[in-house]
């Protein structure tokens, strides 16, 4: 009557753990299965440390667990004795401060007999509790490795370190070098390079067919495989074949070199493999495929075939160079690292078969690099460290691994390393992708930062880059988009052999509290959601933190939206009450939580943005054009160029054109602009108390900076001046429009420049216009010159088609070091916002600054002209449209503004300059293939 369900396995070297479901007469248990599979046929296991590691991992579910721990072997006397024993002396010890191994044993006894059975389990329970007592804890969780590591290196008054203690303690409990059997090895001395450190002849790896069947090789267990890396020396003119011969024989597929071919003028490994053609070792042919470096290391790409098989096996040796000592190398830590997760890779690929590891000799290098792959693994499935414990069991081995102290401090460090690199599984997370994978998840939306206001918000369940484990699923991310308000991930999960795709939609742009500033960009953001996921099956996993306020907004706009297209009705409240009988406290108040009169409890906030985004997007239905590519990256091509010109003629110069007019006079412009300043920001209502409290330091009292946008010079009292951030397409803060500097405010304006890091400078006038001064001359002629604390230097200046450009150097006293600046001047205007030349200035001066950009960390670009709303704005349009343009193949002109409209109310006054926007992006579209060489 019992139905039983496996519904998560994890193998590894030494045990397996099972979660079962246990069903009977409808209602389910869990039943967790810890199956320790070391136990040889005869005799005990080679080391008690395996037995402890289980122990402890039983130990800490069962303890979360209410119920009796049932322990079991064939017989339930001699293993499970062995077992029971164990965890009653380590009680015994915890709570009584005594071990009576004898008492313990003679007490369960009483209770059923024989247990216990044979003297090898007698003196293995003494082995297991004797090093238990003396190596303690040396378990670390991932998340206090460095803090932990920082303590470890620190000296006590006698001048040693705890890496010092815990390092002699390994000594003390470690298997002697001497009492090691190896009559195979000392049998067939000429193929050893050194008699140091020879095979053990239970670990060395036999050469099945040969007599004699001696490689100077040894089997190491890893987290997951009990032999999952084979080390061996570098190897030899003579034994070359017999390399070839275990590779292909155990079907490794991975060859890690920690060495170079001659060391202190020292052949220590002979060149095994071809450089240019094919090469005969023995009966083995190998062919080098492939040949490129990488960050730290050479990967090879090798085909190796027998001569009697025919076969082909495919090998990558993973080679790390430029060594200096037995230990350490010339180049970077994180090299280790990145062939780890590099190999990872290729195992996951081809099966898992050995490791081949040489280094120099077969204890240093090779042993640090089997144990810093065996503690990540552990790492990243269970979120611990314990490097002791690896090198312990390492030993058993391969008696004399990590010879000395110094390699020991490497080891440690570089496990710290990868544990930053790769990050750490957490146990929800296994669960989270169990969900996403038996739903068939295609998408995910996110609508939460990882930590705000300190606090953490989620858990991240996806790699920063490359890959990460979370129990059985293998998760990679295989492309990344990072936008000003979100970010699309595209990743890859993998289980049991199965690989799928999950889009990963992550909304950045919530502020910790309340709701965001306009509802622009949620509205954008679920038309990308939705755009990619009508393209798949499966349900759209929407979270937050709680998974109920923004969730539940998210839902309910896009509930709203499908009501209005299916039915021509929106009903916001009957929406909502539709959600919460399924969802209690959907759409809720984080902070600004109110009753509304005779409605139920509402985020005032929350709702206000539902109700604006279905209007807005009632008025602006599809105001945007695309290519006919369906891909978040557009892969141009000329018909991609051609169609997106055609619509933008049609719609900009006909449509949009204020020739081509409707019955009542107004053209589609009129009436695209019309609608923008119905829902834009009213510019009375912003709030501008900084400025007003700073009138000297405007040029003109209309469209003053706004508090929450303007920038703020830190460290100065008062910290105003007449500049605002705007956002971009990628980048939050992309622009910085502020007014034609005065006399009086250059000084600020350097500051501003040189504390945000600007590199960047878009000058959009003339000194004088009309006979009026727009801006002063806040840069020096031939000779440096000082304003205020800063001195600014011209390095260059030059003209270009339509433009000029300037190159500054500027320091400030107390400091000596000098920031390079760019100037773009783009003179020579008409209007307040025509200028005389080209309108494919504007286009060329977008590309340069790109350029300039890319080379120096895109921070923010200062861009002034006339005033803060027509040139300025312009420029920010156009530029924010042509890099969607060429990321998405979207023109959004329309959304842009209304956009920058939040930031700076005010921003494209007239139609005339929003018509221009369109002008320039035409500019953009028939010069696509000069702007298509650089990257956006």
């Amino acid at each position: 009557p019992f139905h039983v369900s496996i519904t998560h396995q994890l193998i590894l070297a030494d045990y397996t753990i099972r979660t079962l479901s246990v069903e009977f007469s409808g209602k389910t248990r869990k039943v967790t299965h810890f199956h320790y599979t070391a136990w040889p046929d005869h005799g005990v296991p080679d080391y008690a440390t395996s037995m402890l590691n289980f122990h402890k991992v039983v130990l800490r579910d069962h303890k979360a667990q209410r119920g009796p721990l049932l322990v079991h072997c064939s017989a339930g006397v001699g293993r499970t004795g062995t077992f029971i024993a164990i965890d009653h002396v380590l009680e015994q010890r915890e709570t009584e401060g005594v071990v009576d191994i004898p008492g313990v044993i003679l007490k369960l006894r009483q209770q059923r007999t024989k247990m216990v059975q044979t003297l090898d389990q007698y003196i293995f329970i003494h082995d297991a509790i004797l090093e238990s007592v003396t190596c303690g804890d040396t378990e670390i969780k991932a998340a206090d490795l460095r803090r932990k590591l920082v303590k470890l290196k620190r000296k006590d008054d006698s001048g040693l370190s705890g890496l010092d203690l815990q390092f002699a303690i390994l000594d003390q409990v470690s298997g002697n070098v001497g009492d090691a059997q190896s009559v195979a090895a000392r049998n067939d001395p000429t193929k050893n390079r050194s008699t140091d450190f020879l095979p053990v002849d239970k670990w060395r790896v036999v050469l099945k067919g040969e007599n004699p069947d001696y490689i100077h090789a040894t089997n190491i267990r890893g987290y997951k495989q009990q032999r999952a890396f084979i080390i061996t020396q570098g190897p030899m003119r003579s034994t070359a074949r017999d390399f070839w011969k275990m590779v292909y024989r155990r079907k490794c597929s991975v060859v890690v070199m920690l060495s170079d071919l001659v060391e202190q003028n020292e052949e220590v490994c002979y060149q095994y493999w071809p450089e240019k053609r094919t090469q005969s070792y023995g009966e083995f042919s190998v062919e080098l495929l492939n040949e490129e470096r990488k960050r730290g290391f050479l990967l090879r790409t090798l085909s190796v075939q027998e001569a009697k098989s025919g076969t082909a096996h495919q090998v990558w040796q993973f080679h790390i160079p430029e060594w200096s000592s037995d230990y350490q190398w010339r180049g970077d830590v994180n090299a280790m690292v990145s062939v780890i997760e590099e190999v990872s890779k290729v195992q996951r690929k081809t099966g898992n078969h050995p490791i081949v590891v040489h280094g120099l000799n077969t204890v240093s290098r090779s042993a640090i690099f089997c144990g810093v792959a065996t503690t990540i693994e552990r790492c990243k499935t269970e979120g611990v460290v314990d490097v002791f414990q690896v090198v312990k069991a390492m030993r058993v081995q391969k008696p004399g691994a990590i010879q000395t102290l110094r390699p020991w401090k490497v080891a440690m460090p570089c496990t710290s390393t990868a544990e930053a690199h790769a990050g750490k599984s957490r146990p929800w997370g296994v669960d989270f992708w169990r969900m996403v994978w038996q739903e068939r998840v295609p998408s995910v939306v996110m609508i939460t930062n990882l930590v705000e206001g300190k606090k953490t918000k989620c858990e991240q369940y996806w790699p920063s880059s490359g890959s990460q484990d979370f129990g059985p699923f293998h998760v990679s991310i295989t492309h990344q988009l990072i936008l000003a308000d979100n970010t699309i991930r595209t990743l890859s999960v993998e289980l049991s052999g199965k690989t799928r795709k999950v889009t990963h939609f992550h909304y950045t742009a919530w502020p910790d509290h309340g709701v965001p500033d306009y509802a622009t960009s949620m509205l954008n953001f679920h038309k990308m959601v939705m755009k990619d996921h009508k393209a798949h099956r499966g349900p759209l996993l929407v979270h937050c933190s709680a998974g109920v306020g923004r969730t539940g907004t998210f839902i309910a706009i896009d509930n709203v939206l499908e009501q209005r297209e299916t039915e021509g009705v929106v009903n916001i409240p009957g929406v909502i009450l539709k959600l919460r009988q399924q969802r209690t406290n959907t759409v809720q108040t984080l902070v600004y939580t109110y009753t509304l009169h005779c409605q139920p409890t509402f985020s005032t906030v929350q709702t206000h943005l539902i109700k604006s985004a279905p209007l807005k997007s009632l008025c602006l239905s599809d105001v945007f054009w695309t290519s006919t590519s369906s891909s978040t990256t557009l892969y141009w091509s000329q018909s991609h160029v051609e169609i997106l010109r055609l619509r933008l003629e049609t719609c900009g110069r006909d449509w949009f054109n204020s020739r081509t007019k409707d019955e009542s006079g107004r053209s589609g412009l009129d009436l695209q602009f019309a609608i923008l300043d119905q829902v834009s920001s009213n510019v009375g209502e912003a709030k501008s108390f900084a400025a007003q409290n700073n009138l000297a330091k405007n040029r003109s009292t209309d469209f003053l900076p706004v508090d929450n946008w303007r920038v703020v010079l830190k460290g100065e009292n008062p910290d105003y001046i007449h500049a605002s951030s705007v956002h971009g397409y990628k980048k939050h803060r992309a622009f910085i429009i502020t007014q034609g500097p005065m006399r009086s405010t250059a000084r600020d304006f350097w500051k501003m420049v040189y504390s945000r890091k600007c590199s960047v400078v878009v000058m959009l006038s003339d000194l004088i216009e009309l006979d009026e001064e727009v801006c002063y001359q806040y840069w020096p002629g031939k000779r440096a010159q000082t304003y205020g604390e800063f001195r600014v230097e011209l390095l260059s200046e030059g003209w270009k088609s339509g433009f000029l450009f300037r190159n500054f150097s500027v320091q400030q006293a107390k400091f000596a070091t000098a920031h390079q600046v760019w100037q773009f001047h783009i003179p020579e205007w008409s209007s307040d916002y025509q200028w005389r030349g080209d309108v494919n200035a504007m286009v060329s001066v977008i590309e340069e600054v790109s350029k300039v950009q890319r080379k120096t960390g895109n921070h923010p670009i200062v861009v002034h002209g006339l005033d803060t709303v027509s040139r300025s704005a312009i420029f920010c349009g156009v530029a924010t449209t042509i890099e969607r343009c060429k990321t998405e193949g979207v023109v959004g002109v329309f959304q842009v503004v209304k956009a920058m409209r939040a930031q700076k109310p005010g921003a494209i006054q007239t139609l005339e300059q929003y018509q221009s926007i369109y002008e320039a992006l035409l500019v953009f579209i028939d010069s696509f293939e000069t702007y298509s060489n650089f990257t956006t």
